[in-house]
């Protein structure tokens, strides 16, 4: 069951939004009056594509670009594959060993730096220095995404350390066994909530604090199912969401596709029946799937090219492929501007973490 299941979002007393089309759930747009409308290009969602392996690679990461998503190249696709990626301000995942050889050759880079540290524990003393020397060498050139964190006082450490994006959340992801084997995870809805207000307090703060080198952006990570969980994390207070699965159940996923006999229910008007009722039968039907894994799962782990494998905190299984990516997101960007109509917010800004969610009682 999703962690935000038991909640909802109360509507506006009264909202002046007549129409969903009047608000943007994009950053970076802008209205423009000669054009008559919001203006998208280089506009993006609240949404990060997770960097795995059975989603994203070198050959499709511009088709989740184009949609205005935020695609991370996953450490399985070669070092300098994804150093030249990046170049077109594109996220790309690295280990802390890959993470030491950019901090060590900084000046080769001419232009701007996408880095996601991407570890299992991001409460680790050695990220967060390693996280300031890279912004003390790279300075504003640097966008850089860590984590992930489990203890929400742990974002004045990321403040602290000028990182830029801090992806919060173990044990939560569909893919992921952590939870189940060390007991570490968190309350999801009350640690959003905490982070949104230990964010405000630093921003705040910021100027005024030479301790704190940025205000980080929240990016909930793990957990995710459906698009109204999306608009419940975004609601609660995440700047971004990270999402994995969902889009691994896209056609335009990089996994490898493989045919499944499922069980499909079909339903059968029986016209000899008076009143008329439906027969419902279960048939066998080949469906388009692919594998799903975790980033820390041995499979993963040999496509990453380690060869010291350690115990998998990861499950791999099977899914059916559903959507296009372009109707997926076509339908995310209707649910949540619906969304901000009711709440009578035109802007993101005004949506994230300023409205009212209630927790149904049990």
């Amino acid at each position: 069951m999703s962690s935000f299941n038991n909640y909802y979002i109360e509507p506006a007393i009264v909202t002046e939004v007549e129409h969903r089309i009047e608000c943007i759930p994009y950053y970076n747009a802008f209205y423009s009056e000669e054009q008559g409308g919001w203006c998208l290009g280089g506009a993006h969602l609240p949404i990060f594509v997770a960097p795995m392996a059975c989603i994203i690679d070198e050959n499709n990461y511009l088709k989740f670009d184009s949609e205005g998503l935020n695609p991370i190249i996953p450490r399985t696709v070669d070092f300098q594959k994804r150093l030249e990626i990046m170049k077109q301000m594109i996220w790309i995942a690295v280990g802390l060993d890959e993470f030491d050889w950019i901090i060590n050759n900084y000046d080769r880079f001419d232009t701007d730096v996408y880095i996601c540290v991407d570890i299992a524990n991001g409460h680790m003393t050695k990220l967060l220095n390693k996280c300031r020397i890279a912004k003390k060498k790279f300075g504003q050139n640097l966008n850089l995404m860590a984590g992930n964190i489990a203890n929400p006082t742990t974002y004045f450490e990321y403040a602290k350390a000028g990182i830029d994006y801090v992806r919060c959340g173990i044990g939560d992801g569909q893919a992921c066994a952590t939870a189940d084997l060390t007991g570490i995870s968190q309350d999801t809805p009350r640690f959003i909530k905490s982070l949104h207000w230990y964010k405000n307090s630093v921003e705040k703060d910021f100027i005024n604090n030479d301790n704190y080198l940025s205000v980080p952006k929240i990016i909930w990570d793990g957990g995710i199912s459906s698009i109204r969980d999306i608009v419940i994390a975004l609601a609660l207070g995440a700047d971004y969401v990270m999402c994995g699965k969902i889009f691994a159940k896209c056609e335009e996923a990089c996994g490898e596709i493989i045919d499944k006999l499922m069980p499909v229910k079909r339903e059968e008007i029986c016209n000899t029946c008076i009143p008329k009722k439906l027969n419902i039968t279960n048939v066998l039907e080949w469906t388009h799937g692919r594998m799903y894994y975790g980033m820390s799962t041995q499979r993963a782990q040999k496509e990453m090219g380690n060869k010291q494998l350690k115990s998998s905190e990861g499950y791999e299984y099977w899914i059916p492929i559903e959507y296009k990516l372009s109707d997926w997101v076509k339908q995310f960007v209707d649910a949540i501007a619906s969304t901000m109509s009711y709440c009578n917010c035109t802007q993101l800004g005004q949506f994230i973490g300023k409205v009212n969610c209630i927790k149904y009682n049990d």
